[in-house]
């Protein structure tokens, strides 16, 4: 009978930047919702499974990450022109 060694979740250690804080760095944006009048964005952080996701102020995201959410952005972007001409396509005249 064998044993099944059961996964133990690896996370990269933080990089500690010149001021003392830890760093982690941002593998992408997933998704995007608005609470209480401020946008957030879903964040899978690098080295980080799923469940470590988390919800990030859209706008500090766009100033420490700019690349990414402009990526995000006209990814969403292209995403609901594309669900208005379907659905526009779909309508009967």
């Amino acid at each position: 009978m064998s044993k099944k060694r059961s996964k133990k979740e690896r996370h990269p250690s933080p990089i500690i930047g010149s001021d003392g804080e830890e760093q982690f760095f941002v593998e992408k944006i997933l998704d995007k919702d608005e609470v209480d009048g401020c946008w957030m964005y879903k964040i899978r952080w690098a080295g980080y499974s799923p469940t470590h996701d988390t919800w990030e102020e859209a706008e500090r995201m766009q100033e420490e990450v700019p690349e990414i959410a402009e990526e995000f952005e006209k990814k969403l972007a292209a995403r609901k022109r594309k669900s208005q001409t379907k659905s526009e396509s779909s309508q009967p005249r």
